[in-house]
């Protein structure tokens, strides 16, 4: 009768014992699961940033284009560069994406000063 009685208490904490661990075990992978929910929308987050940085770019390319545009000296590579930026974006590599958008602006920016050189110095290109 002791030996039945000592099994039943053996059994009992082993029962409990693996009920602990079974607890355990859960409100870990719980921890874990909120983690990576919070690591996924952060991550997310910063996508979402980098995006609207390149849209940014883009944006402003497209600008300072129809600047260049507006006076006559649009350089004929500006628009494919736009073009590429926004095909890069849209395929989610938004570096490049970036990258394309800055050579843009920097060729916009360099047609309006050729146009403001042009406007400035045509005289010293007439034939007297």
């Amino acid at each position: 009768m002791i030996k039945n009685k000592l099994n039943e208490i053996v059994s009992h904490k082993t029962k409990l014992l693996v009920l602990i661990l079974a607890i355990l075990s859960l409100s870990a992978c719980e921890k874990t699961e909120s983690e990576t929910s919070a690591n996924d929308s952060a991550s997310t987050e910063k996508v979402e940033q980098i995006t609207s940085e390149s849209s940014n770019l883009i944006a402003e390319a497209n600008k300072q284009s129809a600047k260049a545009k507006e006076v006559g000296f649009e350089w004929s590579t500006t628009q494919k560069l736009i073009d590429q930026a926004q095909q890069a974006e849209e395929a989610g590599d938004t570096k490049l994406a970036s990258e394309l958008a800055n050579k843009a602006i920097k060729e916009s920016k360099n047609s309006l000063a050729q146009a403001k050189y042009a406007d400035e110095h045509w005289q010293d290109h007439t034939i007297n």
